[in-house]
């Protein structure tokens, strides 16, 4: 069949051409930036291979943006539980400050700041003048003498993981149709999070005691022999460690007497006030049954016997409330010490000894400490006497 074009025809076809050399333009356009972005996401994801650690992804992502955006700045917010609400807080940064920027935390309110504005409206924001934009936190602005930035969500599902801000004082021409182009970008960096926070989790479920969440026995053990293995290899005094061993006195009888469940609770509390009560250094766990061990670095065994009192008495004045019972529960602990050298070279050797120490609280009477091979050991609030 032939086609016969008339001067109308034509003339249609010339009218439509410009238009459809735009929507050509356009769909080029659109398929240079799905390219980039392509790379930048290819970009991520190799520079994120092997990272399990979720700090060290926050890093990687943070660093990445600031690459990608040519920004002299830029910094990683995430969204953490703070009791019953929400709050933005700052994880990582590139070019910021890290000991300045952490002390700015911000409610996820819309009102607070731009950055859990952009969270909440699951938008990037576009800051173009900070000084007289009313969606910024001025003391944050002049905190950081930030003039222009951008705020990217990181989204992964229905899921807010944080945000990026990035500073783009030295970019203007960054606009609206630059950011959304970093939509699937910001998509893959909230994943990789997500992620790593999921392995991090289930590493903790390895380590850690499902009921008191102070670590297990298995970690602890570990612990032990890369704490022996640090000691051995310096041969110092400032190297030496020693071992506590701690007992709750008559937990039978609660157990007996109100129940398992309100044994279970007494023991979280316990963890909870010897987490509260000994130094970041120090390795709280849950030996077994109703048995803590901590593990104190670069401490001798006078400083040792000092520590485990203050945790005998900070137990004994801080008594477990229970639901529906008139009366807290009130517990003791007995504390056997030992102290890598002294008492022991190896793990086990060092375990027996606290363990014997700890056996010689119970026979004193309770609620004490004590330690084998030494002039002192401890009995009640502070007063120290010889053992037998």
């Amino acid at each position: 069949m032939t086609t016969i074009l008339t001067l109308a025809g034509l003339a249609a076809l010339a009218a439509a051409a410009p238009e459809a050399v735009r929507v050509l333009r356009r769909l080029r356009v659109r398929q240079a930036g799905a390219a980039r972005e392509l790379r930048m996401i290819d970009r991520l994801m190799s520079g994120l291979k092997g990272v399990v650690s979720v700090d060290e992804a926050r890093q990687r992502i943070v660093d990445q943006f600031r690459t990608e955006l040519a920004a002299p700045r830029a910094a990683l917010f995430a969204v953490e539980k703070a009791g019953r609400h929400d709050v933005v807080v700052p994880a990582s940064a590139s070019g910021f400050d890290a000991e300045a920027l952490f002390p700015f935390v911000f409610k996820l309110d819309k009102g607070a700041d731009v950055i859990p504005r952009a969270i909440l409206e699951r938008a990037p924001c576009l800051v173009r003048d900070a000084g007289e934009d009313w969606r910024c936190q001025q003391s944050f602005v002049r905190a950081f003498g930030l003039t222009s930035y951008a705020v990217l969500p990181l989204l992964s599902g229905d899921r807010a993981v944080g945000a990026v801000l990035v500073d783009t004082s030295q970019s203007p021409e960054t606009g609206r149709e630059t950011l959304r182009g970093f939509e699937h970008f910001t998509t893959a960096a909230a994943v990789a999070l997500e992620n790593a926070t999921l392995y991090e989790r289930l590493q903790q479920l390895a380590i850690v005691d499902g009921l008191t969440e102070v670590y297990n026995h298995r970690h602890f053990q570990d612990l032990l022999r890369k704490e022996i293995g640090r000691a051995t290899r310096y041969e110092v005094p400032e190297m030496t460690f020693s071992l506590l061993m701690l007992d709750l006195d008559r937990f039978k009888e609660v157990n007996d007497t109100l129940g398992h469940q309100a044994g279970d609770a007494v023991l979280v509390h316990v963890a909870r006030v010897l987490k509260m009560n000994t130094r970041k250094v120090d390795t709280v766990a849950r030996y077994g049954g109703e048995e803590f061990t901590v593990i104190l670095p670069s401490t001798d065994k006078e400083g040792a016997i000092a520590l485990g009192d203050r945790l005998r008495e900070a137990v004994e004045k801080a008594p477990t409330d229970l639901p529906g019972e008139v009366s807290p529960v009130c517990v003791t602990v007995s504390v056997g010490v030992a102290t890598w050298g002294d008492d022991g070279a190896n793990g086990p050797a060092l375990i027996h000894a606290a363990d014997n120490a700890l056996y010689l609280a119970k026979a004193d009477g309770r609620n004490c400490v004590r330690a084998v091979r030494t002039d002192r050991a401890v009995r009640g609030p502070g007063e120290r006497v010889t053992p037998e």
